[in-house]
């Protein structure tokens, strides 16, 4: 599971970003995928545009260094 605040980078977009919500933390509204309402799509503030993106947790990994 990601933290809020966590540095993460999707692993096909080409993007990074910090993450803004989790599923539970009530920090910030997360949504689930319309085709199946299991899956937690975190909220990740673009670090390059300033707009927020919602990624499945499958789809991004954290920053290293």
């Amino acid at each position: 599971m990601f933290g809020l605040g966590d540095r993460v980078v999707a692993r096909k977009a080409g993007f990074q970003g910090r993450v803004l919500g989790r599923p539970g933390n009530g920090v910030f509204e997360y949504r689930s995928l319309p085709e199946n309402p299991n899956v937690a799509v975190y909220a990740v503030l673009d670090s390059g545009t300033g707009e927020v993106r919602f990624f499945p947790a499958d789809s991004i990994e954290l920053e290293e260094g």
